[in-house]
């Protein structure tokens, strides 16, 4: 898998949560990073139980801040927030064990 490359366009305008995506970008990278050099299936796994922590806490403070102003646009994210953590989910579970190791969409 190809890494992701944070740009500008990605920008929501608000320090704190372009802040946080970067991070997320970074996590992705690293999960990426130990599957593509076949990292021991601990590591793959403990990059991908960070990732999911890091996007709970991420996605609870965007929609606490969206809900906090009011955004109309609030239920739209949480569904799309939804969706992502549930990607995140399936991977955690698709990998007990060191032989189902797999990170790719279409795996």
């Amino acid at each position: 898998m190809q890494l992701l490359a944070w740009q500008e366009r990605f920008s929501v305008g608000v320090k704190e949560f372009d802040q946080h995506h970067k991070i997320l970008f970074e996590m992705i990278n690293s999960l990426i990073i130990a599957k593509n050099e076949n990292s021991e299936f601990r590591v793959v796994k403990n990059s991908l139980d960070q990732l999911a922590a890091y996007t709970i806490y991420h996605f609870t403070a965007e929609e606490a801040m969206m809900e906090y102003f009011g955004l109309d646009s609030l239920d739209e994210h949480r569904a799309e927030h939804t969706k992502l953590l549930n990607q995140v989910k399936a991977y955690q579970a698709k990998i007990t064990t060191a032989d189902d190791v797999s990170i790719d969409e279409n795996a």
